[in-house]
């Protein structure tokens, strides 16, 4: 499932749009951060935690992330390093249920996001870098969406009346 948002500044007028969630190609997306993220791709962290923990996984949903140096507003993929509660639990490798009806996904190696709350704890942030300024960015919560500082002029953004779902 995902949702969209749209935000704008009534002071001077900036715009962001963003999608939270991925939708029917979840499996998908999962599995290419999966392998970006043992291939190195994503950074040592990541690719050591991978190696490191046999049933570790990524959270691969869409979210908003904000500069805490610089405000700016970007969208990506949260990325934050997660384990199972319990040192016994083996994930379904081999899922026997459809994903969705549009795209059934059997047979792919995914850990769904439904799975990710009910059995596992997030152990490592992921220390996501800023593209203008390389500052440190901070995870903008889909109910703070609409409460956001304005990168331009410090102003608040609300949220406009466009706002979607899909799937």
């Amino acid at each position: 499932m995902g949702q969209g948002f749209s935000i704008k500044c009534k002071k001077c007028g900036f715009t962001f749009d963003a999608n939270f969630g991925v939708g029917f190609m979840f499996p998908v997306v999962y599995e290419e951060m999966i392998e970006k993220g043992r291939s190195g791709e994503l950074g040592e962290e990541v690719k050591s935690f991978l190696e490191d923990n046999k049933y570790g996984t990524l959270d691969v949903e869409n979210i908003v992330l904000r500069c805490t140096e610089c405000g700016n507003l970007e969208t990506g993929y949260d990325l934050s390093m997660y384990v199972p509660y319990n040192d016994e639990y083996v994930p379904d490798s081999e899922k026997k249920v459809r994903w969705s009806v549009a795209f059934p996904a059997e047979g792919m190696k995914y850990v769904s996001p439904v799975d990710l709350k009910e059995h596992y704890k997030k152990v490592i942030d992921y220390p996501h870098k800023c593209s203008n300024c390389s500052g440190k960015m901070m995870l903008i919560k889909k109910e703070d969406f609409d409460k956001i500082p304005c990168p331009e002029c410090d102003g608040i953004m609300n949220q406009t009346d466009e706002c979607f779902f899909w799937d």
